[in-house]
Order: C-alpha cells, then structure tokens, then sequence
C-alpha cells in the first residue's frame, strides 16, 4: 500500500513537471524567435547585450565565438520563423529550467535549422545557446563563402 503511494505521488510529480513544461513551452518559443530576431540584427558578439547568458557572452567574444558570428552573418536579417516547438525541457533545481527550442529560420539570404537553448532563471528569459544549420542558402552567399 505504501509503496503504491510513492508510485502514485512519483507519477503525480512527472505530471506537474510536463504541464509546467506545456505552459512555459509558448513562452520559451515566443522568446527564442524574438532572440533570434534581435541577435541577427548584427551578428555581432560585441551586441548580444542582456538577451544572452553570461557563458555565451564570454564564448562568442573568444575568436571562435567570432569567427562563428561572421559565418551567421552571411544569413543576413532574419526575416520569419516556421515550425516552432519546444522539443527537451529540463529542471536544474537551484539553477532554474533551460529550454530547447528548434525551428526553420528563414534569412535574407536562405533558410535555416535554428536551435535555441532558452534558460530562465529567477524569471529572467537568456539564450544559453544557438546552433544554425543551413538548409537552403542563396546563391550569393555560397560566392561569399567559397
């Protein structure tokens, strides 16, 4: 009996968790487009300001971190957003929660897989991290890039 208590309270647990994770889901992907959004509006390190986690302030400042803006920058602006979903959402108690966020981009200069890892911590919404994988880029960008 006891043991069917634990179970019920475990399973009751894993279901506050998933619908803290429904509702925070909206807000998470709302904020990574807009993230994106005003990221792209430089692709500039040195203008990632408070919409970015320390950790990936301090990354993208090191040449790598550089070198990897002036790959982004080749994009352009970007333009819109297709296929927003939260796909992992995980809890770090004492640490708050990070929020992993994929969708197409759509560039001045192509398309886009974007994933964002959104954290939030005491309220407050940062980019822990941004993959770009290219799906269509424009024919003056691969020129560029060549």
């Amino acid at each position: 009996m006891a043991l069917g208590t634990v179970f019920c309270l475990i399973i009751a647990g894993f279901g506050g968790l998933g619908v803290k994770a429904y509702v925070a889901s909206y807000q998470n992907n709302t904020f990574a487009v807009v993230a994106v959004e005003e990221i792209s509006e430089h692709w500039s390190a040195d203008r990632l300001g408070n919409i970015v986690h320390p950790n990936l302030l301090e990354m993208a400042s090191k040449p790598d971190g550089k070198r990897a803006f002036r790959i982004f920058r080749q994009y352009g602006a970007f333009e819109r957003a297709e296929q927003v979903h939260q796909t992992g959402y995980v809890i770090q108690y004492g640490a708050g929660t990070t929020a992993t966020v994929q969708f197409v981009g759509h560039f001045e200069n192509g398309a886009a897989s974007v994933t964002v890892e959104v954290h939030e911590a005491d309220g407050i919404r940062t980019v822990l991290s941004l993959r770009i994988e290219p799906l269509h880029i424009k024919e003056r960008v691969r020129r560029v890039v060549s």
